[in-house]
C-alpha cells in the first residue's frame, strides 16, 4: 500500500512540473521570434521581423503563439529546400529564416521557397511574418548589418 502511495505521489509530481513546463513553453510572454525574408530577385532586397513581449500587443502574442503550435515549428527540419530554380529568373519567392525561441526551446528553419511549396501548416505562419517585415534600417530600406541572432 505504502508503495501504491509513494507510486502514486511520484506520478502526481511529475504530471505537476509537466503542466508547468508546458505552460511555460506555450505562454505567450514567452515567445521570441526573428525572422530574416530574403527577396531573390532583388539585389539585397531583405526584410527582418523581431517579435518579442515588448513588441507585440497580449492578443497578437496569443495568435503568433497558436500560428508557431499549428506549424508545429519545433518538429519542422532545420533545411526545408530544394535544388536551384533551372531558369532564367528566381522568379521573386522569398527565402525564410526563422528562429523561435520559448522558454525552455529555440529551433531555427531555413526554407528556399524558390522550388518547394513550404508545409500547408506553416503557411500562415510564414505570411504574417511577411506581412509584419519591414527592410532594414526602417520603411526607407537603407541597408544595415542587422542580422536574427545565430
Amino acid at each position: 500500500m505504502s508503495q501504491l502511495l509513494l507510486l502514486v505521489t511520484i506520478v502526481l509530481m511529475i504530471t505537476i512540473i509537466g503542466e508547468k513546463s508546458l505552460k511555460a513553453e506555450t505562454t505567450p510572454e514567452s515567445i521570441r521570434v526573428c525572422a530574416e525574408i530574403v527577396y531573390q530577385g532583388y539585389v539585397g532586397v531583405r526584410k527582418i521581423m523581431k517579435i518579442d513581449q515588448k513588441t507585440e500587443s497580449a492578443v497578437e502574442q496569443a495568435h503568433l503563439n497558436e500560428l508557431v503550435q499549428e506549424a508545429q515549428f519545433f518538429k519542422l527540419p532545420g533545411v526545408i529546400s530544394s535544388p536551384k530554380f533551372d531558369g532564367c529568373c528566381d522568379r521573386n519567392f522569398p527565402s525564410f529564416r526563422v528562429t523561435v525561441a520559448t522558454y525552455n526551446k529555440r529551433h531555427t528553419v531555413v526554407i528556399n521557397t524558390q522550388n518547394i511549396i513550404p508545409p500547408n501548416r506553416l503557411v500562415p505562419l510564414l505570411d504574417w511574418l511577411e506581412d509584419r517585415a519591414a527592410p532594414p534600417g526602417g520603411a526607407l530600406g537603407r541597408s544595415t548589418n542587422e542580422r536574427c541572432p545565430a
